[in-house]
């Protein structure tokens, strides 16, 4: 009894699974081709065409304070960002899309910077010098983004993170 109960769960999962309708006179909608219609329908909030624009960043202090001194250049963001749809065509920019200093802000010691969808619900944008940086990771909350920023090194030291709240602008008025 207990391996048809199972027999009849697989068949059940299968039909969901390759749109196999429900049957004739139930009056129950396929809920699989519902759920990808209104996919269809509504726009994808990490789509470039979306994410593009300009962001003033707001950070915490970086966790663990480790009192950095003249270090601190290598995991200093810009005071605002661009992010643009286009896919980056050179250097470390080959691995996203491009992301800048916002016009009328000043660039960074980084050599390379791009962003890139990280997951179904965030992005991932990264300054590097070719040896040391940082990243966020960033999540759409409404017209802004939110998440953490973390540093990264060459050598052995202790990874510090700190909170970024990212505030959309027109480009080109701060």
């Amino acid at each position: 009894m207990r391996g048809m109960r199972y027999a009849f769960l697989l068949v059940l999962c299968f039909a969901g699974l390759h749109g196999i309708p429900s049957p004739a006179g139930s009056g129950a909608p396929d809920r699989a081709a519902t759920v990808q219609a209104a996919a269809r329908t509504e726009p994808d909030p990490l789509a470039p065409e979306n994410i593009q624009g300009c962001y003033k960043l707001h950070m915490s202090p970086w966790r663990p304070d480790l009192h950095l001194g003249e270090d601190s250049v290598f995991i200093a963001p810009p005071r605002a960002i661009q992010l643009f749809a286009e896919r980056g065509t050179k250097g470390f920019e080959t691995n996203g899309y491009v992301v800048r200093p916002a016009p009328g802000f000043k660039p960074t010691i980084h050599r390379g910077s791009y962003w890139q969808p990280k997951a179904p619900d965030a992005i991932q944008v990264v300054w590097t010098t070719g040896f040391s940086g940082l990243s966020m990771v960033l999540k759409p909350e409404g017209q802004n983004l939110r998440g953490t920023a973390k540093t990264s090194w060459d050598f052995n030291r202790t990874e510090q993170t700190a909170d970024v709240f990212a505030q959309r602008f027109a480009c080109g008025k701060s």
